[in-house]
């Protein structure tokens, strides 16, 4: 059995042990986020959805150079398969299992989708797929499901997401799902794993102005040690 990633999965386990029992309501995959989003503490160096974009690169200290995404997208949830299983009872990091085993204490999707709109960064490939983890309640029915009833989504996709790293088609997105926002009829945003009344922690750009950004050069961000303070900017 192969490990997940190190670096992803004590986030992994924690937040859906936590999540994985919440799933209830109209849409069982956006409680499961919600209420992951409710668990995790992250550091979060942005104030803005542009400062997600592709052409924002962040760097802590002498460390590597990464980015939040590589691709943003308007697109829709066409169907789901399934992807790994991971079992805690043996190890604290998740060890795979088989995707149906009752020890299953985590399972990742695979949701294909259907994009409306290249909003900044690179095309997606006909193969990609973008990747979900969730609690070990949910069916792929249930999953294809409630993405497919989300309608039209903005996400901003990871192709260097270390929980989907067994399969380099598969994307991760930023948060891990959290900030899939649903796209209205005029084009407002919501965001229904973040929005609790207490407002967003972050300024929603409109997709028009996100895609105006995305075109720009872009900006080189330093970071303070912890990840979570910006340090300073400086055009790319």
């Amino acid at each position: 059995m192969r490990r997940l990633t190190r670096a992803a999965a004590p986030l992994v386990l924690a937040s859906l042990l936590m999540a994985g029992c919440s799933a209830a309501g109209d849409n069982a995959v956006v409680t499961q986020l919600h209420a992951r989003n409710d668990a995790v503490a992250r550091a979060k160096p942005f104030d803005s959805l542009v400062d997600l974009l592709p052409n924002r690169t962040y760097r802590t200290g002498d460390g590597q150079p990464w980015t939040f995404s590589s691709s943003v997208v308007v697109a829709h949830f066409t169907s789901v398969e399934p992807g790994r299983a991971y079992s805690a009872e043996d190890s604290p990091g998740g060890v795979d299992v088989p995707f149906d085993s009752p020890h299953a204490a985590w399972r990742t999707y695979h949701a294909a989708l259907t994009v409306d709109r290249l909003v900044a960064g690179r095309a997606l490939k006909t193969n990609e797929r973008v990747g979900l983890s969730l609690g070990p309640d949910l069916s792929i029915e249930d999953v294809e499901r409630d993405l497919k009833d989300l309608g039209p989504v903005l996400l901003f996709l990871d192709e260097s997401s270390p929980v989907f790293a067994y399969d380099p088609e598969v994307l991760g997105t930023v948060w891990d799902g959290e900030l899939i926002a649903q796209v209205g009829a005029s084009g407002d945003l919501s965001f229904p794993a973040l929005e609790d009344g207490e407002g967003l922690p972050f300024r929603v750009a409109s997709i028009d102005a996100l895609e105006a950004a995305g075109r720009t050069p872009g900006e080189s961000i330093t970071l303070d040690p912890s990840g979570a303070e910006v340090l300073s900017r400086k055009p790319a």
